[in-house]
């Protein structure tokens, strides 16, 4: 029986390209599920997500998440940037109760 924190952490690293393997997709992504032993009402899953298009044409777009899971509800602030450049091509925030 664990006491104290108990945390697992998971993830995958898929690529995938497309038919004429001229264009790739590459997904980052981690989950980590945590609870005290004191607080188990208190425990989350917090994930991570990078996924990096490359076009056939050479771009290069980045979309990143992350969430936030407890038992109150769900957060997930999202944003899409082209590589290398300060210009905010998408923001969306949503916060969801069950």
């Amino acid at each position: 029986m664990a006491t104290g924190m108990v945390a697992v952490t998971t993830g995958e690293r898929p690529v995938l390209l497309t038919p004429n393997r001229d264009g790739r997709v590459e997904l980052d992504h981690t989950d980590k599920a945590s609870v005290m032993a004191v607080r188990p009402d208190a425990a989350r899953v917090e994930g991570d997500t990078t996924i990096t298009l490359q076009t056939p044409s050479g771009s290069t777009v980045i979309v990143a998440t992350r969430s936030w899971v407890t038992q109150r509800g769900m957060t997930r602030p999202t944003s899409s940037r082209p590589c290398c450049s300060d210009l905010m091509l998408a923001r969306h925030t949503t916060q969801s109760k069950w």
